[in-house]
């Protein structure tokens, strides 16, 4: 378990490892909690977690690819290990 950053950015996005920053699967956004529609009728809890968007919806895939351009680009783009 490890954790990135984005620039100007104060959260800290929940990744599987650190050399997740070198994935093509990578990406980040908020993952919203949803509960049982119960008699209210409503799901979403208002709850949102920072993390990688690929694991939360699907898993992290048996065969991830690296790069180490993909690495240089996300550094310049001011993503970095937290």
């Amino acid at each position: 378990m490890a954790y990135l950053k984005q620039k100007n950015d104060s959260r800290k996005y929940w990744v599987k490892n650190q050399a997740c920053i070198g994935a093509e699967c990578l990406a980040l956004g908020f993952f919203q909690h949803r509960r049982a529609a119960g008699a209210s009728g409503r799901r979403k809890t208002g709850s949102m977690t920072p993390c990688c968007m690929t694991n939360a919806y699907r898993g992290c895939p048996l065969h991830v690819r690296y790069s180490a351009e993909l690495i240089a680009l996300r550094r310049k783009e001011g993503i970095k290990v937290a």
